[in-house]
């Protein structure tokens, strides 16, 4: 059977931060109306798998040795880690033969990326590039999504945009002109289900604090080999925004086997350390990606344990929430301190939009880091439910 995993070589590989959308004095915002997919979604008949050749400014998708990127800053670009050190990038041009090439001085793999060999599967499949000098004020930098963003453009059933210079089909070879494909967000459950304890799928896990997927159930739309670190990108208020990075899937748009995508909204505060100048979050990243079902009118606690640490947490320590509910306004959500101290994360706000996906950012300053720290979210009414899908803390 082929192996899973989307990898620039004979393997294979498909590549996803919730703290606020970045802006920057040099970049390229595209106008309401400008920004289009190359063909309908209903007329794709074939290529990136099952796309069109890219017409138009494509220029935040960059080429690297075997895999893509976005620009996300006038030196920085957002890649998958599974691909690499890279020593250049191209950029420029929707035509290989016509990019310009930028030296790369900096690689930045996520500190808690990792891989599962034997299911070809990647978590926290991030990497950075810093490249020596600046891309040309001429070229788009795709923005960082903030909850506002993703609730309005990445729900389940919304289209999305993937592109890359990858094989048209599985096991084929890439392209020299840029081809993309558009197609809609998949349910976090509904991608799961497709992968999670499926002999099938060679022991795939989804894990949907820091992933996103994509697709079709009858397949013929994908990234395939060589998109691997690319874009998956959506507009909106005039700008394109970077919704997720190419990591893996199983082979190349089979039917009932979604791509996933790192999550770019999980991993904002991180990159923005590095873009932005800030410092960047360290230390180790805690996980509950138990579900947790919210009844109505009731309260559920989702536990973390953390040991063998010293010391306390920081004053900006990132705490990054992933909820399913059809009704956020019923929701009050807090983090619980071993302690016992609360800190309030969500009251009440948002009305009737659905689902708190967002990077919370706590000052925790005073808190010793070991003990068990609860996630607890509390429904204030009637009709609405939903669960905790994940959540973490990094500490």
């Amino acid at each position: 059977m082929k192996t899973a995993i989307r990898a620039a070589s004979n393997t294979l590989l498909l590549s996803l931060l919730a703290v606020s959308a970045v802006s920057f004095a040099a970049d390229r915002t595209v106008q309401p109306g400008v920004w289009k997919p190359s063909a309908p979604f209903n007329q794709f008949n074939g290529r990136i798998v099952g796309g069109v050749a890219a017409v138009g400014d494509r220029s935040f998708v960059v080429r690297t040795s075997g895999c893509g990127g976005t620009i996300i800053a006038d030196s920085w670009v957002l890649t998958a880690a599974h691909c690499g050190s890279q020593s250049t990038v191209r950029a420029g041009s929707n035509n290989t033969g016509s990019q310009t090439s930028y030296s790369v001085a900096q690689y930045i793999p996520h500190p808690n990326y990792s891989v599962n060999s034997s299911a070809g599967s990647y978590t926290n499949d991030y990497a950075l590039l810093r490249i020596n000098g600046t891309f040309p004020a001429n070229l788009i930098r795709a923005k960082l999504p903030d909850a506002t963003v993703m609730q309005a453009v990445a729900k389940p059933g919304d289209l999305v945009t993937t592109l890359g210079w990858g094989a048209t089909s599985q096991g084929g070879s890439g392209v020299t002109s840029l081809r993309e494909v558009t197609i809609p967000v998949v349910s976090d459950a509904t991608c799961a289900a497709s992968y999670n304890g499926s002999s099938a799928a060679s022991g795939l896990k989804l894990n949907p604090a820091v992933q996103i997927c994509a697709g079709l159930a009858a397949g013929g739309k994908d990234s395939c080999q060589g998109d691997s670190g690319g874009p998956l990108i959506a507009p909106y208020n005039g700008s394109i925004y970077s919704i997720g990075v190419v990591s893996y899937g199983k082979g190349c748009a089979l039917a009932n086997y979604y791509g996933v995508y790192s999550e770019t909204a999980a991993m904002v505060a991180w990159i923005q350390g590095y873009i932005g100048g800030g410092t960047p979050p360290t230390g180790q990243t805690y996980t509950n990606n138990t579900d947790y079902t919210i009844n109505d009118n009731a309260t559920v606690e989702s536990p973390i344990t953390v040991s063998g640490r010293t010391g306390n947490g920081s004053a900006t320590t990132p705490v990054a929430v992933n909820i399913v509910h059809t009704y956020k306004g019923d929701l009050k959500v807090d983090l619980i301190a071993p302690d016992g101290s609360l800190y309030v994360l969500h009251n009440r706000s948002g009305g009737g939009t659905d689902n708190i996906i967002q990077t919370f950012t706590v000052n925790l300053s005073s808190e010793p880091l070991n003990g068990t720290w609860k996630l607890r979210v509390n429904d204030n009414a009637n009709a609405d439910t939903g669960y905790i899908n994940s959540w973490s803390v990094t500490f």
